[in-house]
């Protein structure tokens, strides 16, 4: 068999969490976990042991099959979030890994964490009735001419047939969609 090989690099305990093996769609059980994307990103973000944490995980970096160099990989300064007091119901990162964004089964509030810090960033309201979270999503980099920006925009849908938008916050403006 030709080159594609997988080792395991290990195996993480985290809470009960009935929202993220997808209890909408059960024969998808789906897992709450968010992966940074990005070329040398190595987070991975998933429920804590006990309900509304997230915990942070740095990966060993992937290295191109003809890389030999080693690299270190970023250690976070908490690795458990204590984002939420209710259980997580979505959870998602930035693709270089420097921000967690996570909901909990009340659903309403979207919480921006920063993961070197382990602080939370911005809280942002998505209304104050009960709703089932159903995704949320960072902008990704935004090609702006020759210079990539940070994308600004968070993005976030529920039961409610709403989608919220939130545009990243400039001196004085309210995060409210």
């Amino acid at each position: 068999m030709g080159g594609f090989r997988l080792d395991k690099i290990g195996e993480w305990e985290t809470a009960e969490n009935e929202m993220g093996m997808s209890a909408r769609m059960p024969e998808l059980m789906i897992g709450l976990v968010a992966v940074a994307t990005s070329p040398a990103s190595t987070l991975l973000a998933m429920p804590g042991r006990q309900a509304g944490h997230v915990q942070l995980v740095s990966l060993p970096p992937c290295q191109p099959p003809a890389a030999t160099s080693s690299s270190s990989h970023p250690q976070y300064r908490s690795p458990i979030i204590l984002a939420h007091n209710h259980p997580l119901s979505t959870l998602a990162c930035t693709a270089n890994g420097s921000h967690v964004l996570t909901t909990s089964e009340r659903g309403t509030l979207l919480r921006v964490w920063d993961t070197s810090r382990g602080r939370l960033e911005r809280e942002l309201r998505r209304g104050v009735d009960r709703a089932d979270m159903w995704g949320v999503k960072f902008e990704d980099e935004v090609m702006e001419g020759d210079k990539a920006r940070k994308g600004g925009m968070v993005v976030g849908w529920s039961d409610k047939g709403t989608i919220h938008v939130w545009e990243g916050e400039k001196a004085g403006e309210s995060s409210k969609p």
